[in-house]
């Protein structure tokens, strides 16, 4: 399984509540962060346990892989290589 796992319904409400906060007229970057984390702390009480890498790590991590003043080319590359795309 992998759709109704904890770690796959965090990730989508991390997305969902960004989005969410987004859509509503948040425009504060730091708040929608917090937001998509708190979305993250919500979904990881659903679903099937799995172990797997802290989605919350994974947006600290992607976090600062932007904040190193890298070309956005290279930041995007470091984060696929680095954080991935997926769960595994």
């Amino acid at each position: 399984p992998t759709h109704n796992t904890n770690l796959a319904i965090a990730g989508a409400s991390a997305i969902a509540a960004a989005v969410s906060y987004c859509a509503g007229g948040g425009d504060d970057l730091e708040e929608m962060i917090q937001v998509a984390i708190s979305g993250v702390q919500h979904g990881m009480r659903f679903g099937f346990e799995i172990i797997g890498a802290s989605i919350i790590k994974r947006i600290e991590l992607a976090i600062e892989l932007v904040k190193t003043g890298k070309h956005i080319e290279e930041i995007m590359n470091d984060i696929y290589e680095v954080i991935g795309c997926g769960l595994d």
